[in-house]
């Protein structure tokens, strides 16, 4: 498995940039993980009922059956905030009858919004797209290829999807100064008008490819990266949905090929997914090499 697996070109330390405001905070809380989001709602509802806590231990005879401890002060504070009320404890005085109104309007605050997070995070679209562990360069038709293949894990179509691929890689200006460079990669079909089941991207590799007579080393040396990004537009949601993926040289495989996951029998198709990212070596094998000779 790669080392980089998961490093996808938006995990990008910014310095200096500046704030976005409030919305930003949004986007953040609807795209952190449901993990995250949830110690992070814990966090807020106990630090808060702490703080409303204290308030009420100003006023020690503020709370009727309370036995005037933290905790007695701290689990009035949950039953205000939720409104729950179960009639053992109830204030009697201004001071705590003022800020069990201000409790009470902030956990219906905090209730809307986690309600509001929850739902959008539950509302938003994705496309459940399985891409294989590995890209190959092989042969197809006698001509170099480089290969990768994507599956719709879904049992609904992703209609007029789209693939683009791309590769990154390192340059060297005549003054010495290194750039990213992005450059397309031309392929044999870049989309299909329903994407069901799987789908396999061929990039050949002729003399007007940006891959031509590059070697394993290479994509090492260049620190070269493959960006695949697939687009559809799914008919539940109605809305457009995309999945990325990303392969450095080390997830190539040379002189592979991919296993065979369709089978057409008694006019049933099925796909295998246990075998999705299994590849197997060319027979025979290629004779391309994966790297040059070293120089003598």
């Amino acid at each position: 498995m790669s080392r980089r697996r998961n490093n996808y070109l938006g995990n990008v330390k910014r310095i200096g940039a500046p704030r976005g405001g409030p919305s930003e905070v949004y986007y953040a809380l609807v795209s952190s993980s449901w993990a995250r989001l949830a110690l992070l709602f814990v966090i807020v509802f106990i630090i808060s009922n702490a703080l409303f806590a204290g308030i009420y231990l100003i006023d020690p005879g503020g709370i009727q059956g309370s036995d005037g401890s933290f905790f007695s002060a701290y689990f009035f504070s949950v039953q205000s905030m939720s409104t729950i009320g179960y009639g053992t404890m109830s204030p009697t005085t201004l001071w705590t009858n003022i800020w069990v109104t201000v409790e009470v309007m902030f956990g219906i605050v905090l209730i809307a919004l986690t309600t509001g997070i929850v739902f959008a995070k539950f509302a938003r679209p994705t496309a459940n797209v399985l891409f294989s562990d590995a890209a190959i360069v092989t042969r197809r038709n006698g001509r170099p290829a480089l290969m990768l293949r994507v599956a719709n894990a879904r049992e609904g179509a992703l209609v007029a999807a789209s693939m683009q691929l791309s590769v990154l890689r390192t340059d060297v200006t005549d003054e010495g100064d290194k750039l990213r460079r992005l450059s397309d990669l031309k392929l044999v079909r870049s989309s299909v008008p329903f994407f069901t089941l799987s789908w396999s991207i061929i990039h050949e590799i002729d003399a007007e490819s940006p891959l031509h007579l590059l070697t394993a080393a290479d994509w090492e040396y260049d620190d070269m990266a493959l960006i695949a990004l697939l687009t559809g537009h799914d008919g539940d949601y109605g809305t457009t949905v995309y999945a990325q993926r990303l392969y450095y040289g080390e997830d190539l495989r040379w002189g592979h090929r991919f296993v065979d996951v369709l089978a057409n029998e008694e006019r049933q198709i099925t796909i295998n997914y246990g075998d999705f990212h299994k590849t197997c070596p060319l027979d025979p094998p290629d004779a391309r090499p994966s790297s040059r000779p070293a120089a003598v």
